[in-house]
């Protein structure tokens, strides 16, 4: 068995892309159900927190009727649970807006701590001015990131033309 040295190279770049090919393959599924799951978990956290308001119950109570109606159906888990991409998007964006708020809330844990153990005391009255400016300035930092950069506060502009 004579193979000239062509043969046996393209050979093993045959299996190399063969092998790519199935771990890249491999990698995509894994990713995607890593994806979906996640979707699952936020539209869940989405529905319980919305639960938690009473009148959004129902709202909530004819989401999982719907739901369990198209399971029963044998539809597809995509057209099971509509709207799993917008619950990943709003649960993330709380999330953001949960993090940005954690100086704020820190420093009124300190402040307010700070109150109970010396009332009165001098050092409540030098935190006091420090952690309300920290709560305004983060304030403005998260309403300026909500409205975006380059906002003018003239929006009827954009529908005018």
């Amino acid at each position: 068995m004579n193979t000239s040295f062509w043969d046996s190279y393209l050979a093993i770049r045959i299996r190399y892309w063969v092998l790519r090919g199935v771990l890249l393959n491999w990698i995509k599924r894994a990713l995607f159900t890593i994806r979906a799951v996640w979707s699952y978990v936020c539209l869940v956290v989405l529905l319980s927190l919305i639960a938690t308001i009473p009148v959004l119950q129902l709202a909530t109570l004819g989401y999982m009727i719907e739901c369990s109606s198209r399971i029963s159906r044998y539809l597809p888990w995509r057209e099971c649970m509509p709207e799993t991409l917008v619950a990943r998007r709003i649960v993330i964006a709380l999330g953001c807006i949960a993090m940005s708020w954690l100086p704020v809330w820190y420093s009124a844990d300190v402040a307010y701590t700070t109150e109970l153990i010396e009332s009165g005391g001098d050092r409540a009255r030098q935190l006091r001015l420090p952690m309300t400016l920290v709560g305004i300035l983060c304030g403005a930092r998260c309403d300026r990131k909500a409205v975006g950069p380059g906002y003018d506060g003239d929006h009827r502009r954009e529908w005018a033309t």
